[in-house]
């Protein structure tokens, strides 16, 4: 595995995509749990959970401003994706069409191409990034620590930025080089780019969402932006299965959600809250 921690990995852009942007959050006024620094069982029954009583905090913060110096390893790992995604992009239905439907008409069984993660609610209600970050990590056969995570992505009461997310991705997996950009174009786009990493690197997606304009949104009276992870799609070119940590459900925050919703999460405000502002860790 290549040694990545010697050094900052630096936000790289796609030929295609847009600037690279640079607001990130944690969740903002999210389910904070009485357990801080160990982790419990994986994919804990949450009635098993006590979740404290205290408000969270606000959790949108910004990267640092020196991760603006080019990269030749990530340039062009970046360019390997942009031209899958590319030919992802011929392959999908455009965001009019929300079904597949055979010949005859009727709505066609969709199968799904999922990978296999272990999941577990954020521990902290400012810990979504860690949260996200670990079920992503393993995919990869590796598991930390949540708290092990938010002291390497530097996490604080006002959250995680999405630069620290990809650098400590890449220092603990080496078959996808992770960054981030705000370059998603529509949700066929994204749609084409978790096709790319989840089809053919086998590596989840992380977007900032606000977290209230999820259509599946249990964690009732919580909103903000936050941080969710996405491991699988749908043959339709539409469904995408994403894992929220903050949602302590039976199903352990496990969902299927057309994609236009993600996209629009990634793209939405609610109330007093920040914007989100269209980031991807891909």
């Amino acid at each position: 595995m290549r040694n990545r921690t010697t050094h900052r990995r630096n936000r790289l852009g796609l030929a295609c995509a847009l600037a690279v942007g640079v607001l990130t959050a944690g969740l903002v006024a999210g389910p904070a749990f009485a357990a801080d620094d160990a982790d419990g069982p994986d994919d804990t029954d949450p009635s098993s959970t006590e979740m404290a009583t205290s408000s969270a905090l606000s959790g949108a913060i910004t990267d640092d401003a020196d991760e603006a110096a080019s990269d030749t390893e990530g340039k062009a790992a970046a360019t390997a994706k942009s031209l899958r995604v590319i030919a992802a992009l011929a392959t999908l239905p455009d965001d009019d069409d929300a079904t597949t439907t055979d010949d005859s008409g009727a709505t066609a069984a969709v199968t799904y191409k999922t990978l296999t993660i272990t999941t577990q609610m954020q521990q902290r209600s400012y810990w979504c990034g860690p949260a996200a970050g670990r079920a992503t990590l393993t995919a990869f056969g590796v598991t930390k620590t949540q708290g092990a995570l938010a002291t390497s992505m530097r996490t604080t009461v006002g959250g995680t930025a999405a630069s620290k997310i990809y650098t400590t991705l890449n220092t603990y997996e080496s078959r996808n080089f992770y960054y981030d950009d705000k370059g998603t174009a529509s949700a066929k786009y994204l749609f084409a780019r978790v096709k790319t990493d989840i089809g053919s690197l086998k590596a989840p997606v992380i977007p900032l969402v606000q977290g209230h304009s999820l259509p599946i949104w249990t964690s009732n009276g919580y909103h903000g932006l936050h941080f969710i992870s996405l491991y699988g799609y749908g043959s339709d070119g539409v469904s995408i299965k994403y894992f929220d940590p903050a949602d302590a459900d039976v199903l352990y925050g496990r969902h299927v959600v057309n994609r236009k919703y993600v996209y629009a999460a990634m793209n939405a405000k609610y109330g007093s809250d920040s914007k989100a502002d269209n980031e991807l860790v891909w």
